[in-house]
């Protein structure tokens, strides 16, 4: 089976734990913080029932926050739907 996109994070931030992972909305995190800020929102899900296999949808605007998310879902084993936060709040009801 091939790596996957969570794979290879782990692996960065693994190698590179004080490496600067991402920047914007003047915030700037490492892999190490990336890496245990998903971790204890991963563990937040797991308790509040996102089981495997399951979708979560991924309510937010392009920020460090948004990876912090997609990568706990991805963790958690579930796959994410990402909402755009600007969509009219009927729509993103809808989806």
């Amino acid at each position: 089976m091939a790596p996957s996109v969570l794979d290879y994070f782990i692996q960065q931030a693994s190698r590179y734990p004080e490496k600067l992972a991402v920047v914007g909305d003047n915030k700037r995190l490492t892999y190490r913080q990336l890496d245990e800020a998903s971790s204890a929102l991963c563990a937040l899900l797991l308790r509040r029932g996102v089981a495997p296999g399951s979708y979560v949808p991924l309510v937010t605007l392009r920020t460090p926050e948004m990876l912090i998310g997609l990568l706990a879902i991805v963790k958690a084993g579930a796959g994410y739907i990402p909402i755009d936060a600007r969509y009219p709040e009927k729509r993103i009801q809808d989806i």
